[in-house]
């Protein structure tokens, strides 16, 4: 008999799950670019769901910033940046009062199906001209942030000029 309500029962609870706001409460974020003037050719994409948050930054120029900061929530359980560049030189990660540079932090150099592979950039020269790799640097920056901090700031150089 009970094997029967049990459909009903899991309808009802997801039901209240998502009228209580329970079920589909996600981190509100409000990200600040560092932009030339009238340029759009810098922008941070965020994707998230309850256990992770993505921050996609793409930025043709290759230099700049972003700060990074909650409006509503707390930061999920995993935070990773991943910067779609052709090459990471530099990239500074400001928490609080604490500064981490790039080898301070755990890089990884992805395809864009998100495997690690062996480069350290992802633009090679053949006969004499450049080629992309589809990838992008992945940067988990969870363990640096501590609960209470509600703002961080990104920097980033795709190559020293």
């Amino acid at each position: 008999m009970l094997r029967n309500k049990i459909p009903l029962i899991a309808f009802f609870l997801a039901l209240f799950l998502i009228e209580s706001g329970v079920a589909d409460k996600l981190t509100k974020f409000e990200v600040t670019i560092s932009k030339k003037k009238e340029s759009n050719n810098r922008k941070v994409e965020v994707t998230q769901n309850t256990e992770k948050v993505v921050f996609n930054v793409y930025d043709k120029f290759g230099i700049g910033k972003a700060d990074l900061e909650i409006i509503e929530g707390h930061w999920p359980k995993k935070v990773i940046i991943r910067c779609h560049f052709s090459g990471l030189e530099g990239f500074k990660l400001r928490v609080s009062d604490k500064v981490y540079q790039r080898d301070d932090l755990k890089i990884r150099v992805c395809n864009e199906k998100g495997e690690s592979i062996e480069e350290k950039y992802l633009l090679h020269y053949e006969n004499g001209k450049s080629k992309k790799i589809p990838g992008y640097y992945e940067i988990e920056i969870s363990k640096k942030i501590p609960v209470k901090c509600k703002k961080i700031r990104i920097d980033w150089i795709d190559f020293y000029r």
